[in-house]
Protein backbone atom coordinates (compact mmCIF):
# COMPACT_ATOMS: atom_id res chain seq x y z
CA UNK A 1 0.00 0.00 0.00
CA UNK A 2 2.90 2.61 0.89
CA UNK A 3 4.24 1.75 -2.25
CA UNK A 4 0.82 2.55 -4.32
CA UNK A 5 1.01 6.16 -2.37
CA UNK A 6 4.75 7.15 -2.86
CA UNK A 7 4.46 8.75 -6.10
CA UNK A 8 1.89 10.78 -7.59
CA UNK A 9 0.78 9.23 -10.93
CA UNK A 10 -1.92 9.91 -13.13
CA UNK A 11 -4.84 7.13 -13.69
CA UNK A 12 -3.49 5.23 -16.63
CA UNK A 13 -0.19 4.84 -15.03
CA UNK A 14 -1.69 3.61 -11.44
CA UNK A 15 -3.23 1.50 -13.38
CA UNK A 16 -1.08 0.05 -15.07
CA UNK A 17 1.52 -0.43 -12.00
CA UNK A 18 -1.43 -1.85 -10.22
CA UNK A 19 -1.91 -4.87 -12.64
CA UNK A 20 1.76 -5.43 -12.88
CA UNK A 21 1.94 -5.30 -9.31
CA UNK A 22 -0.82 -7.04 -8.21
CA UNK A 23 0.42 -10.77 -6.97
CA UNK A 24 -2.06 -13.64 -5.15
CA UNK A 25 -0.06 -16.14 -3.48
CA UNK A 26 -1.55 -19.56 -2.17
CA UNK A 27 0.79 -20.81 0.98
CA UNK A 28 0.50 -22.34 3.74
CA UNK A 29 0.59 -20.55 7.15
CA UNK A 30 3.34 -22.20 7.79
CA UNK A 31 5.40 -20.88 4.76
CA UNK A 32 3.90 -17.89 5.39
CA UNK A 33 5.28 -17.23 9.00
CA UNK A 34 8.39 -18.54 8.47
CA UNK A 35 8.38 -16.42 4.95
CA UNK A 36 9.77 -19.84 2.99
CA UNK A 37 9.24 -18.87 -0.33
CA UNK A 38 10.48 -16.36 -3.13
CA UNK A 39 9.27 -15.02 -6.06
CA UNK A 40 11.99 -15.62 -8.42
CA UNK A 41 11.75 -19.73 -7.90
CA UNK A 42 8.52 -20.75 -6.14
CA UNK A 43 6.03 -18.54 -8.21
CA UNK A 44 4.13 -20.07 -10.68
CA UNK A 45 1.88 -17.62 -12.75
CA UNK A 46 -1.72 -18.32 -13.45
CA UNK A 47 -3.87 -16.86 -16.41
CA UNK A 48 -6.51 -14.98 -14.18
CA UNK A 49 -8.55 -15.41 -17.35
CA UNK A 50 -9.41 -18.74 -16.29
CA UNK A 51 -11.57 -17.49 -13.95
CA UNK A 52 -10.04 -19.16 -11.02
CA UNK A 53 -9.97 -17.70 -7.79
CA UNK A 54 -12.64 -14.82 -8.00
CA UNK A 55 -12.50 -12.27 -5.94
CA UNK A 56 -14.84 -12.18 -3.26
CA UNK A 57 -16.69 -9.15 -2.82
CA UNK A 58 -15.62 -7.29 0.68
CA UNK A 59 -12.04 -9.22 1.05
CA UNK A 60 -10.23 -12.50 0.20
CA UNK A 61 -11.28 -14.82 -2.74
CA UNK A 62 -13.60 -17.77 -3.66
CA UNK A 63 -12.68 -21.40 -4.38
CA UNK A 64 -14.19 -24.56 -5.22
CA UNK A 65 -12.14 -27.97 -4.12
CA UNK A 66 -14.03 -29.03 -7.11
CA UNK A 67 -12.45 -26.42 -9.53
CA UNK A 68 -9.97 -24.98 -8.07
CA UNK A 69 -8.80 -28.19 -6.27
CA UNK A 70 -8.49 -30.26 -8.91
CA UNK A 71 -7.03 -27.25 -11.35
CA UNK A 72 -4.11 -27.20 -8.23
CA UNK A 73 -4.18 -31.46 -7.78
CA UNK A 74 -3.41 -30.88 -11.90
CA UNK A 75 -0.43 -27.57 -11.29
CA UNK A 76 1.23 -29.60 -8.71
CA UNK A 77 1.34 -32.46 -10.96
CA UNK A 78 2.58 -30.85 -13.59
CA UNK A 79 5.25 -29.07 -11.76
CA UNK A 80 6.43 -32.07 -9.82
CA UNK A 81 6.03 -30.27 -6.69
Amino acid sequence: MRKMLENFMQIQEWWDWYWNNDKTLLITKDEHSKKDYTFEKDIIKIDWSHGYFVSNPVAGFYYTQKREGNFLKKLVKKNNL
